[in-house]
């Protein structure tokens, strides 16, 4: 009989203890963090009618993603392009697998590198303006995001 409850308190004790350390994860931490976002500006009535979105996404998951799409009304294509340099040349490539998150890494969308580029302009964006996006990702999470208009470096 005593040895049916020490097992029974033992079992007791574990779940406790998993309900304690559950209880103390970092829940409340968003698995996908988007930062540091902004675009640049452009003008919808003068060619070639784009801009650029660059960010900072922070994957706090333990499972690779990757954001394949962003929708925004403020452009009739986005895509994500990556720059490459050869031959002192740089030229810029839709990613069309979209763009790989490690899990527990971040990943810098910056000037000259990864970005999210925005054709057909369907309005100015202008410096001080805001537009939104929403990011999709192959997880099935979709993210929508304030996007401020600045220059570079400001």
């Amino acid at each position: 009989m005593e040895v049916a409850l020490s097992k029974k308190r033992l079992f007791v004790l574990l779940v406790l203890v998993v309900f304690a350390v559950a209880a103390c994860s970092r829940a409340d931490d968003p698995p996908i963090v988007i930062k540091d976002v902004w675009a640049r500006p452009g003008s919808a009535q003068r060619p070639p009618a784009v801009s650029a979105i660059y960010m900072t996404i922070e994957n706090n998951t333990s499972s690779d993603d990757r954001l394949l799409r962003i929708e925004t009304d403020v452009t009739a294509i986005s895509e994500i392009h990556q720059t490459t340099i050869a031959d002192d040349i740089a030229r810029m490539r839709p990613l069309e697998d979209g763009l790989e998150l490690p899990a527990n890494e971040t990943v810098i969308l910056e000037p000259g590198g990864t970005h999210i580029m925005l054709m057909q302009l369907q309005r100015d964006l202008e410096v001080g303006d805001t537009f939104a996006i929403a990011l999709q990702f192959a997880s099935g999470a979709t993210m929508t995001v304030d996007v401020p208009v600045r220059e570079q470096n400001s």
